[in-house]
């Protein structure tokens, strides 16, 4: 069936790739406006939203060819199960996915409250990756964990704090504990602003070719290309890019 790109959910963080490549979509673009036919796009219904899981690239490819609609196989589902299938989407088929691609993907399961609890087995199987990848991962995840615990701010993003030397140091003073919260509710209002912005730009990118996208970031933002890129796919729920991470306090500083 056809469905209209602007039902589309892109934002609930089933992109399990680490960037798209803005190459293949120019390709793929210009392939639509020859007239050329792309396998269907997989997406879940959950009765109210359209969750896009698989196709990405067909997605964007397909708002610079300027299409309204694009050939969707729609099935019934939550955000949840297109999160899980987007992770072993192009395992087989499609753009071949690169490491930092499978890292991903294997990572959005290692982090998950209920995934992170199944077998390397079962987390590869779903990946499309080997037991070996999944294992190296997870103890990679394990050693970093050991000495940060995350936490959820109150303006839902999610950050972490070092713990490796609680307890080893002298209390701190009532001055350096009112710095300390000031300086944690400035990152917490930084983060939820980069979210905003990162929303609005996905919004934007999502209309425009790639090289009036990266026009508009460098107007609006003084962003160079790649950062946008970065931005743009970047979801609350992720940790902040190092790419991105010189542009929080800029945006956080900006008149409302």
């Amino acid at each position: 069936m056809n469905i209209l790109l602007a039902a589309l959910r892109t934002d609930g963080g089933t992109q399990s790739r680490a960037e798209l490549n803005q190459i293949v979509i120019a390709d793929y673009a210009e392939a639509v406006v020859n007239g050329a036919q792309f396998p269907p796009i997989i997406v879940f219904y959950d009765g109210s939203q359209y969750w896009l899981a698989d196709g990405f690239h067909r997605v964007q490819a397909a708002h610079q060819a300027g299409r309204e609609s694009i050939n969707a196989d729609v099935r019934q589902g939550t955000l949840r199960d297109a999160m899980l299938y987007s992770v072993g989407a192009n395992a087989a088929h499609g753009l071949r996915r690169t490491n930092a691609d499978k890292r991903r993907a294997v990572t959005h399961l290692l982090t998950d409250a209920e995934w992170s609890q199944w077998s390397d087995r079962e987390i590869a199987r779903r990946c499309g990756v080997s037991n070996n990848f999944v294992s190296e991962l997870r103890r990679s995840l394990s050693s970093d964990d050991s000495d940060t615990r995350t936490y959820t701010t109150k303006h839902g993003t999610v950050a972490t704090m070092q713990t490796a030397n609680i307890g080893q140091n002298e209390p701190m003073t009532a001055d350096e504990q009112q710095a300390l919260r000031e300086a944690e509710a400035t990152i917490a209002s930084a983060l939820s602003s980069l979210a905003h912005v990162a929303a609005s730009m996905r919004d934007v990118q999502l209309r425009m070719t790639g090289l009036q996208f990266e026009q508009w970031a460098q107007a609006e933002f003084g962003m160079d290309p790649r950062t946008a890129h970065e931005l743009a796919g970047w979801h609350p729920s992720e940790p902040v890019p190092t790419r991105i991470l010189d542009y929080i306090i800029p945006i956080e500083e900006q008149p409302a």
